[in-house]
């Protein structure tokens, strides 16, 4: 019986690495009925990478979910994720398999072909993408951290708006089955964001499990600057300052001229997004040397010397 309502319903949940990927993993995967595992997965990256399903299950961090693979590596990749992760739940006593790997947005015609006979409840997580930048830099092992690295902020700057364009265009074209989540509204109200994410998944709301975050009471939080002394706490769910001072000026730029108008249309309304026709005009000497210093900035940021 539990096998047959494993079938019918999977939550997956990606978005760009510290965008909140992990906090929404350990809220939704507290749920009583559904199970999110506590290592990611990585299986569409590995798959269109070219790794062979032995490769693929061989990861470390597979071994502790306690799940038996030795009889799948013969099976169609397809088979061999859903197998993986309904056995997890199995395991857990849950009645819902689910997952989360950042940027699993950019496979999801691999999920919606692999998923077609469950129901897909994706939830994409958005975030500030000077936030983003800035942590991503500061991620531990990351190439750069705690250097000038303006290749690193470019390519996730980029990334970031590849991200947020498949989200907004999925929650369009299927709202019924994408939940597009801003982290600054889940840090800033928890409650109201993870009952809606419950109406979203189709599940009770469950307060005092899911904002105690209670199946991963023993994991910590992977913030890329350490434990913080002035956050605001609710149950275990923290508020983070913005990072935009760890971003260089030039930096900063870069990712300004990167996701500035789609930031700010998403509803990220910080100043240095502002579009440029609604900056005070100035005459055409002041304008031309604003571009000027502007593409200076854009090319010192790139070309470091």
């Amino acid at each position: 019986m539990l096998r047959e309502h494993l079938l019918n319903k999977f939550v997956l949940i990606g978005g760009m690495p510290r965008s909140g990927t992990n906090l929404t993993r350990r809220i939704v995967g507290s749920h009583s009925d559904i199970a999110i595992p506590t290592a990611e997965f990585q299986f569409f990256r590995d798959y269109r990478q070219g790794k062979t399903i032995r490769q693929i299950l061989a990861n470390e961090k597979l071994q502790s979910w306690g799940v038996e693979f030795a009889d799948l590596y013969e099976q169609a990749p397809s088979q061999v994720y859903l197998a993986v992760l309904t056995r997890y739940a199995e395991k857990l006593g849950k009645t819902i398999a689910g997952e989360k790997t950042p940027r699993n947005e950019f496979y999801l015609d691999l999920a919606e072909e692999w998923l077609k006979g469950s129901q897909l409840k994706c939830i994409i997580m958005m975030r500030n993408p000077i936030d983003v930048c800035a942590s991503y830099k500061f991620i531990p092992g990351a190439q750069g951290k705690n250097e000038k690295d303006a290749g690193l902020v470019y390519r996730s700057a980029h990334e970031w708006v590849r991200s947020i364009t498949v989200a907004l265009a999925k929650r369009y074209a299927r709202p019924q089955n994408y939940f597009l989540l801003r982290y600054e509204d889940l840090v800033a109200d928890p409650h109201a964001q993870t009952r809606a994410l419950c109406e979203f998944l189709g599940v009770d709301f469950e307060e005092s499990r899911m904002l105690s975050l209670a199946d991963f009471s023993g994991h910590k939080d992977n913030t890329s600057f350490g434990q913080e002394q002035n956050l605001q706490q609710t149950y275990r769910i923290y508020r983070p300052e913005s990072r935009k001072q760890f971003l260089s000026n030039d930096e900063t730029m870069v990712v300004r001229d990167v996701c500035g108008e789609l930031a700010w249309a998403v509803g990220y309304q910080d100043e240095i997004f502002m579009p440029a026709d609604r900056e005070a005009p100035g005459d055409g000497v002041a304008t031309k040397k604003h571009q000027i210093n502007k593409l200076r900035r854009w090319s010192r940021s790139l070309f470091p010397h």
